[in-house]
């Protein structure tokens, strides 16, 4: 069965807004950690919570995943320095 041109494309925006929103996410946080150590989940609690209106659970999911793959690329990189 052929997929939807417009659905596949609505998906892939919505999922590149989500890797934005992920990114400013880690970004935000990363200059956070720098003055004060805090949990990842804690902060994308909190972060989310102020910066977004009432994400429904799918945005709070995929966004949590694209920030931990930003946060382990991170200290991937770090590692191998």
């Amino acid at each position: 069965m052929p997929r939807d041109p417009k659905k596949t494309e609505s998906t892939i925006l919505k999922h590149a807004a989500l890797r934005l929103l992920a990114n400013k996410l880690f970004c935000d946080f990363m200059t956070e950690n720098e003055k004060h150590p805090t949990e990842p989940e804690y902060f994308f609690e909190s972060w989310l919570s102020r910066n977004t209106d009432r994400a429904d659970e799918e945005t709070k999911v995929w966004t949590w995943r694209y920030f931990m793959e930003n946060l382990i690329d991170f200290r991937k990189f770090k590692k191998s320095l």
